[in-house]
C-alpha cells in the first residue's frame, strides 16, 4: 500500500535508499518506520499506527484498528540514540 502525507503533517521517518539506486529513499519497514507526531495533548506523542489499517487478533479473533507503538517523542529519540551507540 501507499501512504499519503498531508503538507502540514508532522512525522518521524526512518528511511533507507531505494533499491533502484536513483537517489530516492523509502520508509523502512513500511508502517514500522513511519511515526505520526501528535502534539494535541501538549506533549509530543508518536505512533506508527495507521487508522486505515486493521489487525486480526488470533487470541480474541477480533479485527481492530492497528494501533502500532505509542510513546513520547522524547522516548523515541532516546531509543534511537541508544540503538545508534550500540
Amino acid at each position: 500500500g501507499i501512504r499519503y502525507f498531508n503538507s502540514n503533517e508532522e512525522a518521524v521517518l526512518f528511511l533507507h535508499p531505494a533499491q533502484e539506486k536513483d537517489s530516492t529513499y523509502v520508509i523502512a519497514g513500511l508502517m514500522m518506520g513511519n511515526f505520526h507526531v501528535d502534539r494535541s495533548s501538549g506533549t509530543a506523542v508518536v505512533s506508527n499506527g495507521v487508522p486505515e489499517v486493521h489487525a486480526f487478533s488470533t487470541v480474541t479473533h477480533a479485527v481492530t484498528s492497528y494501533q502500532g507503538t505509542k510513546m513520547s517523542l522524547d522516548e523515541l529519540q532516546t531509543r534511537v540514540r541508544q540503538a545508534v551507540t550500540r
